[in-house]
């Protein structure tokens, strides 16, 4: 499978082809403010709030001093239920604590309204990080808004495994943090070695999550499942949340590579990933493509091309036990002058064996190989051919 991912024009945007870089951008850095968004309610009864309140007490030490407002509290909250994550953050608990209960001190209600709050974010979904890769390389939508109107370019990945492998000689190999109110005072995650494409989901309305499904079992009760396979679903569930876009998105036809933060109950806090968490090195060897943008000039695509060669050169001396090397192939994207469409021509395909141009001898039958997925693979002193 192969997936396309648009760049503008600029010099930062070149980081990508000189040192094989991806960012995975936070929701704050996208251009669609409902990304990633999970639109959690809590429909939860009295004594599950009642439970709830009483752990977020308990979380930040103290178990009895307050236990004549909980049950109050707690009734009062389920009134109001369905409730969303951003109602229940914003709910003014220290407001409502100090009308209905006299003997309490402002300190205390303060103390509890934020235990509350920072109780109830621990148990939210984790946060989500993205590199965005489209499934078509010919959307004029696409090459407007996200190859700077063709002065730009859209690189090829060939996908492994339907995964983009990381080059784990670049960067960290784990995120590490101070967790005072975790599992330990000192926690790590293990980073990914590769990343699977994710399918982008398009869809009208929103679909609520119940948030019941990301908080402890002792306030929520257990979930049963049938089967083994009706669990993963579960799971899965979660997790896909963060792959829904409006449908006014569709055209772009997105894939994702996702990044998320680790388990934020396991650290006792959520820990937003640094920009050099979030910058890795992916292998070269799956860049297999380049579509250059109507527009571009000749001296950018030649500075291209040189980086383009210089970094496929090297593939050959790494010293990996298995090496697998695809063609590379050229092409330009083309404003028809009989329709409104963008036309993708090859131009040229770097062989092993040299530059074979379009016309030439051969040039069809490699270029309808790499279509097929046909690479070079060396493991140890053997090479061999698949598809892959």
């Amino acid at each position: 499978m192969l997936y396309y991912r648009y760049r503008p024009r600029g010099e930062l945007y070149m980081k990508e082809l000189l040192y094989n870089e991806i960012y995975f951008a936070s929701v704050e850095e996208s251009n669609d403010p409902y990304d990633s968004k999970v639109f959690l309610s809590y429909d939860f009864e009295q004594p599950k709030w009642q439970r709830l309140i009483e752990a977020a007490w308990r979380y930040i030490g103290d178990k009895d001093s307050l236990s004549f407002i909980i049950e109050p509290l707690s009734k009062q909250i389920a009134s109001d239920k369905p409730i969303t994550f951003e109602e229940v953050m914003s709910y003014d608990y220290h407001k409502y604590l100090m009308q209905i209960e006299k003997r309490l001190d402002e300190l205390s209600a303060l103390r509890l309204s934020e235990a509350l709050k920072c109780f109830i974010d621990l148990y939210r979904n984790a946060d989500a990080y993205f590199v965005s890769f489209s499934k078509k390389n010919n959307e004029p939508l696409m090459w407007s808004h996200y190859a700077s109107r063709h002065y730009g370019y859209c690189l090829i990945f060939k996908a492994i495994n339907n995964s983009l492998e990381i080059d784990m000689k670049y960067g960290k190999k784990d995120i590490c943090r101070d967790t005072p109110q975790g599992i330990a005072p000192l926690t790590s995650s293990p980073l990914p070695s590769k990343f699977i494409f994710e399918d982008v989901k398009y869809c009208s309305d929103i679909e609520t999550i119940d948030a019941a499904r990301f908080m402890p079992e002792y306030i929520t009760g257990s979930v049963k499942f049938a089967s083994e396979e009706e669990r993963i679903a579960y799971v899965e569930y979660n997790i896909r949340r963060c792959l829904e876009k409006h449908k006014c998105w569709e055209y772009e036809c997105e894939s994702r590579l996702v990044l998320r933060e680790p388990t934020p109950w396991v650290y006792g806090q959520h820990n937003p990933l640094t920009k050099q968490e979030r910058l890795f090195n992916y292998k070269f060897s799956q860049l297999i493509g380049i579509i250059f943008g109507a527009k571009m000039g000749k001296a950018e695509r030649e500075r291209i091309i040189d980086i383009i060669r210089t970094n496929r050169q090297s593939l050959w001396s790494q010293e990996n036990s298995v090496k697998r090397i695809f063609d590379f192939i050229i092409f330009n994207a083309n404003i028809s002058d009989k329709s409104r469409d963008v036309i993708i021509e090859p131009q040229i395909i770097l062989a092993s064996n040299g530059d074979i141009k379009k016309g030439e001898e051969k040039f069809n039958i490699l270029l309808n190989e790499w279509e097929q997925g046909k690479a070079f693979v060396f493991e140890s002193n053997n090479g061999r051919i698949e598809y892959l």
